[in-house]
């Protein structure tokens, strides 16, 4: 009796981590697009993002693994899936980075924020399994919510940026479904060390062939290393979270982003929000909470 309550309290235990984690990196993700648009003002652009953001949290990560006395190479059988997720990874950066440069960040959020719905069906097609058709109706209000939120001006439309967007979307959900079955062979950091390693290695070899411009003020740098810092802590909390909840329910917690996108402008750059905005706002938070529910009944 004492094992199963022991057992049962660990279990709870472990997921609240995991709900804490993909919540706070949800927060975390949103003050880093912000900060990586910002840098764009001060003279930087992606290919310098990019490198700087992968091959700092590449260091973080190996400096972990080092610390505690986890051996950085995986089983042969591994190393696939490990490369594929640090090319999903290089080609999420490049396209949703590259698609802040044409259109606002809450159009762009609006289209890469249709990943949890990716995810959900790709996740059901492995399995050969049918989602819940509550959830489905949860996940579109959430959706639907994010519209009302960001209420983007569909004027400044640019069908550059709606294929980088687009594309980011389907290239996470192929690297959120990959890395929660690598995750399974080898240790969570281990797994991330290999994906950053990849993407250093991808977007190393796209600067080399391309101009690298670093920001031109103080303010610009600030930017820079924040959107880098806040880079690096939310991609290891959000794969904590698909660790500890699957891919499926990280992914709807991740659909607060730009609700969190929202907060922060309020409390960092006094915006305010519309009767629209804190009816979507109400709706994302309830479908989220409401689809998290439904998931984990199964």
């Amino acid at each position: 009796m004492s094992t199963s309550v022991n057992n049962t309290t660990t279990t709870g235990r472990l997921l609240r981590i995991g709900l804490i984690a993909g919540a706070t990196s949800a927060a975390l993700f949103a003050l880093n697009l912000a900060f990586a648009r910002l840098s764009y003002r001060y003279g930087t652009n992606v290919h310098a993002l990019n490198i700087s953001r992968s091959i700092l949290l590449m260091l973080v990560l190996a400096g972990f693994c080092h610390f505690k006395g986890l051996k950085l190479l995986p089983d042969r059988r591994a190393i696939t899936g490990l490369v594929l997720i640090g090319a999903c990874m290089a080609g999420q950066l490049f396209t949703l980075v590259g698609a802040l440069k044409y259109m606002p960040v809450g159009l762009v959020m609006i289209v890469y924020f249709t990943y949890p719905l990716l995810v959900t069906a790709g996740d059901k097609a492995l399995t050969r399994t049918w989602p819940r058709p509550l959830l489905v109706v949860a996940m579109l209000c959430a959706f639907g919510g994010l519209g009302l939120v960001l209420g983007p001006d569909f004027a400044s439309l640019d069908q550059r940026g709606l294929l980088l967007a687009f594309g980011a979307a389907f290239i996470f959900m192929v690297l959120v479904i990959s890395s929660s079955r690598s995750m399974q062979q080898v240790h969570p950091a281990v797994a991330m060390v290999w994906m950053m390693l990849v993407t250093s290695i991808v977007t190393g070899t796209v600067a080399s062939v391309n101009t690298i411009a670093w920001p031109n003020e103080t303010a610009g740098w600030v930017a820079f290393g924040m959107s880098a810092t806040l880079f690096c802590l939310a991609t290891i909390l959000f794969f904590t979270s698909i660790h500890i909840l699957g891919p499926v329910r990280a992914a709807i917690l991740d659909n607060t982003a730009p609700v969190w996108g929202i907060v922060w402008g309020i409390l960092l750059l006094s915006e305010t929000l519309s009767a629209g905005q804190i009816i979507g706002a109400a709706v994302v938070v309830t479908a989220v909470a409401a689809a998290q529910w439904i998931a984990s009944r199964d």
